[in-house]
C-alpha cells in the first residue's frame, strides 16, 4: 500500500454505507427533501409577510401621527379663515350699506339745491320776461301815440 491508498482508506470508511463494517445511515427520500424544502420555504414566505405587514402597520402609526398635526392644523385654519372671511363680508355690508346711505343722501341734495337753482333760475327769467313785456306795451303805447299823432295830422 502506498501513502495514498492509507489516507483514502479511512476517508472511504467514514462514508456512510462506504464500508460494509460499519453502520448503515440512511438517506432522506427525494420527496420529502423537496416537502422539507416547500416547508421551509412556505415558513419565510410567511416570514416575510408577516414582517411586511409589521412593518406596514408602523409605517401607518407613523404616517397617522405626522399626519394628525397636519389636520388639526388645517381644521384650525379653516376655522380662522372662515371667522376671517365671516368678519371681512360683514365690514364689508356694512360699508356698502354706508356708502349707500350717504350717496342716497347726496343724491337727495343734489337734487334739492338743483330744484332750488332751476327754481331761481325761473324766477329771474320770469322777472325779466315781465320786465321785456312792460317795455313792450311801453314801446307799443309810444307806438301807437306816435301813429295818432300821424294821424291827425
Amino acid at each position: 500500500m502506498t501513502a495514498m491508498d492509507v489516507q483514502a482508506g479511512p476517508v472511504e470508511r467514514g462514508v456512510a454505507g462506504a464500508s460494509p463494517e460499519g453502520a448503515r445511515q440512511s438517506r432522506p427520500s427525494r420527496g420529502a427533501t423537496i416537502t422539507a424544502m416547500i416547508a421551509a420555504i412556505a415558513a419565510v414566505g410567511a416570514t416575510l409577510v408577516a414582517l411586511m405587514s409589521y412593518q406596514n402597520a408602523v409605517m401607518q402609526d407613523k404616517l397617522t401621527a405626522a399626519v394628525s398635526p397636519l389636520a388639526t392644523s388645517i381644521v384650525e385654519m379653516d376655522k380662522r379663515l372662515t371667522t376671517s372671511i365671516a368678519e371681512m363680508d360683514k365690514r364689508l355690508t356694512t360699508s356698502i350699506a354706508e356708502m349707500d346711505k350717504r350717496l342716497t343722501t347726496s343724491i337727495v341734495e343734489m337734487d334739492k339745491r338743483l330744484t332750488s337753482s332751476i327754481a331761481e333760475m325761473d324766477k329771474r327769467l320770469t322777472g325779466r320776461l315781465d320786465q321785456m313785456d312792460r317795455r313792450l306795451d311801453s314801446m307799443d303805447q309810444r307806438i301807437n301815440r306816435i301813429g295818432i299823432r300821424r294821424g291827425s295830422e
